[in-house]
């Protein structure tokens, strides 16, 4: 009898708890070593103010390959994976030439006086999230919900920053007195040449386009370990029932959040669930880590991310665990897009109903057996 509640336990106690870990290859990240291309651009004044770029004339012809490469990496640790990027888009992606000096927001000197330049960047988010017990509130330019600097990065290893300039204001919204200057990728450089994005919107030769019809693809991280989506959903259409972060739970993919084109909070609004404490130096977030590092798949073979999830009916097949969806005719995908190849749960999101079946098993399971 002791020998049957044994197992009962552990049996139970595995159940329980082994329910979704996020590895390195369930990433999706895009190919490390390569240059952006870097495009001149000049001010279309009948289209200021803009929150699509359409103020700016881009000179294709004119771009020429920026002598910055781009760097992204996952190591496998105990409890958490550790991301070492240098903020560098892929030669996926344009930039737009920076300094940029000409005045379109009347603010009396050039809209980014800055230089792009190489990061050293280190984050670290959980293998295993968390929710928290109670719900954030969403992130405002006074209740500091989220922090200054990186909040979540690309899959290219560009980091998100949060919605706001360093006076809590907007910073994307082009009627708003902290509007900042943004080029065709919806990105710039801060005083150290930190290129970020503030938001970013599906473009054809930047981080992301969509298809119509169909789901947007994955196109980072934040740093609770969730992952960050384009802004359609099933079907192409925007979702209707996100919250306050700006997420929802998706009935494959699980929790994920969504952009919202140029609707606030952009990007997200708040961490759902709980972050790993990431330390400041030199005004870098850096994540250190303990424990052997196993490193993982470093980057999807594709270069960029172009297509787009699909999850019309019958189109599906399994939960995946890195927040893909597997097309029973795909072969295995790439870059959080249609095929990849599935082993776990989808994501950190069990019904309470289940839960609760699962405890009353762990509870009767030693005296039924």
């Amino acid at each position: 009898m002791v020998p049957i509640i044994a197992f009962s336990i552990l049996l139970c106690m595995c159940t329980v708890t082994g329910t979704w870990s996020l590895t390195c290859n369930d990433l999706d990240l895009i190919c490390s070593g390569t240059q952006p291309r870097e495009v001149p651009w000049t001010v279309v004044s009948a289209n200021i103010p803009s929150f699509d770029g359409s103020a700016y004339n881009w000179n294709y012809a004119g771009a020429t390959t920026l002598p910055l490469t781009s760097s992204i990496s996952c190591e496998d640790r105990s409890d958490h994976l550790l991301i070492t990027s240098a903020g560098i888009p892929s030669n996926a992606s344009y930039v737009g030439k920076f300094p940029f000096r000409t005045d379109t927001t009347g603010s009396g000197h050039g809209d980014n006086p800055n230089t792009m330049a190489m990061q050293t960047y280190e984050w670290k988010i959980p293998k295993t999230p968390v929710i928290k017990a109670t719900a954030p509130p969403q992130a405002t330019g006074s209740n500091g919900e989220l922090q200054y600097g990186p909040i979540a990065f690309a899959l290219d290893g560009v980091p998100f920053f949060n919605p706001f300039n360093n006076q809590r204001q907007d910073a994307v919204d082009p009627t708003s007195g902290g509007f900042e200057v943004m080029d065709l990728c919806f990105g710039h450089p801060t005083m150290t040449g930190a290129y970020h994005h503030h938001y970013i919107l599906p473009r054809d030769g930047c981080l992301f386009q969509d298809t119509p019809g169909q789901h947007s693809p994955k196109i980072g991280y934040a740093f609770d370990g969730i992952p960050i989506y384009g802004p359609q959903s099933d079907n192409g259409l925007a979702p209707t029932d996100l919250d306050v972060c700006n997420g929802r739970t998706h009935p494959t993919l699980g929790y994920i959040y969504h952009t919202t084109n140029n609707t606030y909070p952009y990007t997200f609004g708040c961490y759902r669930y709980q972050t790993i404490r990431q330390r400041m130096i030199s005004g870098t977030l850096v994540a250190t880590g303990t424990g052997p590092g196993v490193k993982g798949t470093m980057c999807s073979p594709k270069i960029g991310v172009r297509a787009s999830v699909s999850t019309a009916t019958g189109s599906t097949s399994q939960p995946v665990t890195n927040g893909n969806v597997s097309a029973t005719t795909s072969a295995a995908g790439t870059n959080g897009n249609v095929g990849a190849t599935t082993s776990a749960a989808a994501a950190p999101a069990i019904p309470c109903i289940a839960t609760l079946l699962m405890f009353a098993v762990c509870l009767f399971a030693p005296y039924t057996l």
